[in-house]
């Protein structure tokens, strides 16, 4: 790439603006192409609430029971009654009330350290606390200046 890009600086002078054009545009194609490349390979392709720190190993337990249940339920039929639809009813509710306790216990968990942060400070440094976690950050007004004239 590097040698592409010195041979069409050299060549400048005599090929003509469009074969410049040209070839400048190949080299930012490249370089857009490896960055795309590099961005699949080592750039973690998941929503915000992919990693969910809060999960246990438990979790995973219940998850395993909770799985192989529903696919038997659904093999079977999906009837509405019975004893394999009761154990997939069974896991299936003990899995989604133990996420939502753990997704409980990890509000608590922070409400409270973060209260107990709080209580140690005093005036200003509360509110700076209270500003980093809660703040929205584009709700801030930006003033910016042109020629000394700024706008809000």
């Amino acid at each position: 790439m590097l040698e592409s890009l010195d041979t069409l600086l050299d060549s400048s002078d005599t090929i003509g603006d469009v074969p410049l054009v040209n070839g400048a545009d190949q080299i930012y194609n490249n370089v857009i192409d490896i960055l795309r490349e590099g961005a699949n390979m080592f750039v973690p392709k998941h929503k915000k609430s992919f990693y969910k720190f809060w999960w246990s190993q438990e979790l995973d337990i219940l998850k395993g029971q909770a799985v192989p249940s529903c696919r038997a339920w659904k093999d079977a039929g999906k009837h509405k009654h019975g004893p394999i639809h009761l154990k997939y009813k069974q896991d299936k509710l003990l899995y989604k009330k133990c996420i939502r306790d753990e997704q409980q216990r990890e509000t608590y968990s922070y409400t409270n350290d973060l209260h107990d942060a709080l209580l140690r400070k005093s005036g200003q440094a509360y509110w700076k606390c209270w500003n980093s976690k809660f703040e929205n950050k584009s709700t801030k007004y930006n003033i910016v200046q042109v020629d000394g004239i700024a706008e809000c």
